[in-house]
């Protein structure tokens, strides 16, 4: 996406089928920022000025929490995030040990759907979702590069990825894949804070010397007076996506890598929500329904 900051990259161990540093990208978003419940509108169009959808902002104080826990402003991903971040492709399937009916993060590409159920007595509203399977993600961009159906491959290579793959079910999940974890990299949060200023200033168009800027005021006034500026969340010029991706890099030559990029629409008023409650309510299959395309 567009005024989007990557802020981390989580990179688990090699794939043992599958080149260069052409990724295959593919986006999530908490189902709850896709799709609102209830007007079946995505929060992303003007970055949350539709009233219904600021309801489902992520607050710069959750972020915080749940991503740059490393200590010394480094990242670090809470158990928290890791465990609620959950990527279920159809219901039934479990996580952190406990069988789920949704899916709190789903793809982007959702936003181009139209389906949408009002409430009805204690029913509803509801949205459909596609949910996410990391294993048919990948599998999927695989046969797409090689121009051949998994059923064609060397029979070790697709057992190999099925069992890399299968149980990936959680954020958490792709951290622990066993094996040598290849090289991470993220922002610092003093990095994140000067990006999210930079884009603030760039957003309204001022200069860095001008006391109304956002870098201006980090380097005059610190970090927590930029946040102040520019995450104001009193519209979309005040809110900024920012993401990180889990990349699963493969050796096959002629077949890419697939990063997932997993996108949050913050700022920081303070009746914003929690990356917990948000995930909670992105995982409620009675307003997310997961309709099997994931299967």
């Amino acid at each position: 996406m567009s005024n989007t900051i990557l802020f981390a990259r989580i990179a688990p161990s090699e794939l043992s089928i599958v080149t260069t540093e052409n990724n295959n990208i593919i986006d999530l978003g908490l189902c709850c920022q896709v799709r609102d419940p209830d007007t079946g509108d995505d929060i992303w169009s003007g970055h949350g000025n539709k009233h219904v959808s600021r309801n489902n902002i992520l607050s710069w104080t959750s972020f915080i929490q749940s991503f740059y826990g490393g200590g010394d402003g480094h990242f670090g991903l809470s158990q928290v995030a890791g465990r609620m971040l959950t990527m279920i492709g159809v219901s039934g399937e479990y996580a952190n040990g406990v069988p789920q009916a949704g899916s709190s993060l789903t793809h982007l590409s959702d936003r181009a759907r139209t389906d949408y159920t009002a409430a009805s007595g204690t029913v509803g509203p509801t949205v459909s979702v596609s949910g996410v399977s990391i294993l048919n993600d990948v599998t999927d961009s695989i046969v797409y590069d090689l121009g051949l159906p998994h059923d064609a491959w060397d029979s070790c290579s697709y057992m190999n990825v099925v069992n890399e793959l299968q149980d990936i079910h959680t954020v958490g999940d792709a951290c622990s894949i066993s094996g040598s974890l290849n090289k991470s990299c993220s922002l610092s949060i003093e990095s994140l804070v000067h990006e999210i200023s930079s884009s603030y200033d760039r957003n309204i168009g001022v200069k860095a010397n001008f006391d109304g800027s956002a870098v201006y005021k980090l380097y005059t006034s610190g970090l927590e007076n930029a946040i102040a500026l520019s995450l104001a969340g009193v519209s979309g010029l005040t809110r900024q996506v920012l993401a990180f991706s889990i990349l699963f890099k493969n050796s096959t030559p002629g077949v890419r890598n697939v990063e997932f990029r997993i996108h949050f629409l913050v700022d920081d008023l303070n009746t914003r929500k929690s990356l917990e409650y948000l995930c909670k309510y992105s995982s409620e299959a009675e307003h997310f329904k997961l309709d099997g395309t994931q299967s």
